[in-house]
């Protein structure tokens, strides 16, 4: 539970709980339903593709990703919660030019609310629709939830899981 950075290693995949504000993570998190379903496995097949074909475009996305991906841990353990904005748009911009299927005008519209109004967005999973993070700078939370739902968007409501997984 917690606040979680997921590690893809050789052969394994760990993950570490962030020494970050949780409360302040609820703050600017949004999680927004774009309202369209996708099957995932044709986006997933075109980046597994293009790894294995050597698709510059693809890799050069991948390493993108994965250093924005490790820039926003970075921020979130520095309690940096304003540097977050900034480098999920470089994620986003770097994952929609992984397959033309990652983004619908849906997205695109929850993405440029939420630019317009101090935020950023990205997809969740695999893309093409379902959910959508969308990260309101510390202060700038109901600006931005204002712009997604003036776009036709609302916003689902969630809470962090401090404790993760229970078996009883």
């Amino acid at each position: 539970g917690g606040v979680l950075g997921i590690h893809l290693e050789p052969g394994a995949v760990r993950a570490e709980r962030l020494a970050t504000d949780p409360a302040r993570v609820e703050e600017c998190l949004l999680l927004v339903d774009a309202g369209v379903t996708r099957f995932s496995g044709i986006n997933n097949w075109e980046v597994f593709k293009g790894q294995i074909d050597g698709d510059e475009r693809v890799r050069r996305s991948l390493a993108e990703i994965a250093a924005a991906a490790r820039a926003l841990r970075d921020a979130l353990v520095a309690h940096e919660y304003d540097a977050v904005t900034p480098l999920m748009a470089a994620e986003w911009e770097a994952r929609k030019r992984l397959a033309p299927g990652v983004t619908s005008p849906e997205i695109d519209r929850i993405a440029a609310a939420a630019q317009a109004s101090g935020g950023a967005a990205k997809v969740c999973g695999a893309g093409g629709g379902g959910m959508v993070a969308v990260w309101a700078p510390p202060g700038r939370r109901d600006g931005v939830e204002a712009a997604v739902r003036a776009a036709g968007f609302r916003p689902v409501a969630f809470r962090l899981d401090l404790r993760g997984l229970e078996i009883e």
